[in-house]
């Protein structure tokens, strides 16, 4: 089907009252709804942009890998270490308590289902759920002998992986194809077109 207006279209010079800004300008976009969400208090909202972000970063940086292959890779150079933790009287013993694979079962789980439960997804590796509360808790590793749960204060849990992605965009700033392949990322316009002295312009 064919769209036409009569307005005309022209080569596109700018915005009015616009400057030119970096591609990560498209990701911030992102970064910020998750941290207005987070200052709402829409816990829901910003555990799915959370989850979100690995995908979009390793699907950026390795987009020839498979969904789950390019998450947990992005899972492990950017968060795992928020998850690791030595324990013991001098920290001799050291625990993962949330790995690449259980990141990206429970993404697939809420993302697509609305559900924290991960026994059934097939990347799922250590745990069985999680558990997400807006009090301080957080990482708490719960083991009845059945079911294993970690326990996530969500704000915390967002903030890290918020984080991780600004650390991302700081390593990839001078990646030209990540670079060319962010200014593809969607972008939610304030109006159909815009217009100066020149004409009207799609943005």
């Amino acid at each position: 089907m064919a769209i036409r207006t009569a307005w005309k279209a022209v080569p596109r010079k700018g915005l009015v009252g616009s400057s030119p800004t970096s591609s990560a300008r498209y990701m911030q976009n992102f970064i910020k709804a998750l941290k207005i969400s987070l200052q709402n208090k829409n816990w829901y909202s910003a555990l799915f942009i959370a989850l979100s972000l690995p995908d979009i970063c390793g699907g950026l940086e390795n987009p020839t890998l498979g969904s789950e292959k390019r998450y947990v890779l992005w899972f492990n150079k950017y968060l795992n270490s928020y998850y690791t933790r030595g324990i013991g009287p001098h920290g001799q013993h050291v625990v993962t308590f949330l790995s690449g694979e259980d990141c990206y079962a429970l993404r697939c789980s809420f993302l697509h289902e609305g559900r924290d439960e991960i026994t059934d997804q097939r990347c799922q590796k250590v745990l069985n759920n999680f558990r997400f509360t807006t009090d301080l808790s957080h990482m708490n590793y719960i083991d009845n002998g059945t079911n294993k749960t970690l326990q996530l204060q969500v704000k915390q849990f967002c903030e890290e992986i918020s984080t991780g992605t600004e650390e991302w965009l700081k390593d990839v700033k001078s990646n030209q194809d990540i670079q060319k392949e962010i200014t593809k990322m969607l972008k939610i316009h304030d109006s159909i077109f815009t217009k100066d002295d020149t004409g009207y312009h799609i943005p």
